[in-house]
């Protein structure tokens, strides 16, 4: 299975990324975004909500049912999700084996793995 996935993260890296601007609205209606370079909407979700946690100007914490904007910039299209759509995602089925690799990387991402 190594050679597999060796052979399957070969391609996921020949995939263009994208970049995104993740964003979040604090309850007194500032929002903080933070850009970052994702190859998926949920890994996106998962790089910027670390970033905007990390950082001293974003009052709240970053939950599991907090809502992140994220535009996705070329083309240009924005989406609202949540960690917790992330989780639910990540312990889903899987549908291909380039699938099972990206739900591994952003277990890693959390720390899951």
């Amino acid at each position: 299975m190594g050679e597999f996935q060796a052979k399957l993260g070969v391609i996921l890296a020949q995939m263009p990324r994208k970049t995104c601007v993740v964003s979040v609205s604090n309850p007194d209606g500032s929002r903080h975004s933070v850009t970052v370079e994702a190859d998926t909407l949920y890994e996106a979700a998962v790089l910027g909500s670390k970033r905007l946690n990390e950082n001293a100007w974003v009052e709240q914490t970053i939950g599991k049912a907090t809502p992140l904007t994220i535009e996705v910039r070329e083309p240009s299209t924005t989406h609202t999700v949540s960690l917790q759509q992330v989780e639910r995602w990540i312990n889903g089925k899987t549908g291909s084996p380039v699938e099972t690799l990206r739900k591994a990387k952003l277990r890693t991402l959390l720390g899951r793995e």
